[in-house]
């Protein structure tokens, strides 16, 4: 019995943080990613967004409307925002005082009376370096590396706030496209200037030619999770659960990690495109 409690433990360690609760609002347009930090005060929980365009401290709070013209959507929001609450005052015990950082969390953004709340959405902590099991060298393979492509990805992912889109500016017939420029979040209406595109066009390149080499590494990591499947069908109870578990969870993050890498290589190739476009003009 000790052996197998020491056996979830392991599986609990090698297991990335996951909020247990989801968006429950049926609107999905107007839904963010930020990327942040969690943690809770006597006002509630909070989000520290990083995030330029939605910068700041979020309370996450149940957001539906109770005040439609419609009595059933009200009772049903009622009834739902009441449940969101109580998932939240549950989160809060579990984070113990505790601030988690290199959070993820995709919600909607509260506007109106909401205005600095989020609603209650997935979280998603950063995958975390794995436990070693000796009786599994293939699942340890197999994980290690994993882990070492999510570190390549948050590096990557960190150098890309060098600049963002901030939206486009409309004066009259015209159009100016803006963007938030270094840690500070400064905002650029109109093209860069020369100095700041010649340096964010060096990171994309960097970026890009990085993006290239994460993207074989993950299509050439197939070899790997065979081996580490074999060795689990190899193995007997309780030793295969942790495997079967590191394994799953390996299949998770690889699917996790290639959306996010292709996600990078895209905001960065539409970059590069606007600079360039800017410079023929």
């Amino acid at each position: 019995m000790k052996n197998l409690t020491n056996i979830f433990v392991i599986i609990f360690m090698i297991t990335p943080l996951f909020c247990f609760s989801q968006v429950e609002e049926n609107a999905s347009s107007g839904k963010v990613k930020l990327e942040g930090s969690v943690g809770a005060d006597a006002s509630g929980v909070y989000f520290i967004s990083e995030d330029c365009r939605n910068n700041g401290k979020f309370y996450f709070s149940p957001i539906l409307p109770t005040d439609t013209n419609d009595k059933k959507i009200n009772k049903k929001n009622a009834k739902s925002n009441k449940k969101t609450q109580k998932k939240i005052d549950k989160y809060a015990k579990f984070l113990g005082g505790n601030i988690l950082t290199d959070m993820t969390v995709t919600c909607l953004m509260g506007t109106g009376d909401n205005k600095g709340k989020i609603s209650f959405g997935n979280l998603v902590g950063p995958i975390t370096e794995p436990v070693e099991i000796s009786t599994t060298p293939a699942a340890n393979a197999l994980n290690k590396s994993v882990f070492n492509i999510a570190v390549t990805i948050a590096g990557l992912k960190e150098s890309m706030k060098i600049i963002s889109f901030a939206g486009e500016e409309v004066n009259g017939v015209e159009s100016v496209m803006t963007y938030y420029y270094g840690p500070d979040c400064q905002l650029i209406k109109g093209m860069p200037n020369d100095a700041i595109k010649a340096e964010v066009n060096l990171v994309i390149e960097q970026v890009l030619a990085s993006g290239l080499l994460v993207t074989a590494e993950l299509l050439g990591i197939e070899g790997k999770v065979k081996a580490a499947k074999d060795e689990v069908n190899s193995l007997k109870p309780p030793t295969n659960i942790a495997a079967g578990a590191a394994n799953a969870q390996a299949i998770l993050n690889i699917a996790k990690l290639t959306s996010e890498i292709e996600g990078i290589v895209k905001n960065a190739t539409d970059l590069q495109k606007s600079l360039n476009k800017a410079n023929q003009l």
